[in-house]
């Protein structure tokens, strides 16, 4: 009988995602890129949340935050406080 040999080489800016010789049911990988958009942390996070992965998913999400992530919510309560401060500073002038 011959024995197989593999040999796996990864280099520069190569990323294994999986390495398997025989796999059996589902699986699941979770993986992006160190540069993707903040939405797709996000979104990862959520799916960590999804597969009940808790401290992973705090990370994606702080990750995401990090990067800039904003919910339709943070966007309009910031429009909310810029015309706040804008109606405030109108009071103010008009008030002396």
């Amino acid at each position: 009988m011959t024995a197989t040999t593999h040999r796996n080489i990864a280099q520069d800016d190569a990323t294994v995602g999986v390495q398997a010789e025989v796999v059996h049911g589902d699986i699941t990988v979770y993986q992006l890129a160190p540069d993707a958009p903040a939405e797709d942390w996000f979104r990862k996070g959520v799916w960590y949340l999804d597969a009940r992965i808790p401290a992973q998913a705090l990370h994606h999400i702080e990750a995401a935050i990090t990067r800039g992530y904003e919910t339709e919510d943070d966007i309009e309560r910031r429009r909310a406080d810029s015309r706040l401060a804008e109606v405030t500073a109108t009071v103010r002038d008009l008030i002396g």
